[in-house]
């Protein structure tokens, strides 16, 4: 006696749902490498310059600098677009007067 299959066969997919994957794939691709590359960005503080990782605010960077650079407790902030794309990042400290 013989045994037969009786896994179930896949039927092929129609082709409507095969060119509407086709379809969807390039979209997806163009979607992806249009994303921005991420800003590079660089704090800056006198003539010194910073770069931590980007997952650092400004502020968590102004909060760090504060145990090495005690006159940026009340510091401002300054960003402005350099020509290259870069994010330059200023702290300034304010100026006040004592008494």
């Amino acid at each position: 006696m013989s045994q037969q299959n009786t896994t179930p066969e896949t039927e092929p997919e129609s082709t409507s749902q095969v060119s509407a994957l086709q379809e969807l794939a390039p979209t997806q691709e163009l979607a992806s490498m249009q994303e921005p590359a991420p800003t590079r960005r660089v704090f800056k503080y006198g003539d010194k310059a910073f770069y931590p990782g980007d997952e650092y605010t400004p502020e968590q960077v102004l909060e760090h600098l504060k145990g090495y650079f005690p006159e940026l407790a009340n510091a401002s902030i300054d960003e402005k677009q350099l020509e290259d794309g870069t994010l330059e990042i200023t702290f300034s400290k304010q100026v006040t007067t004592k008494g």
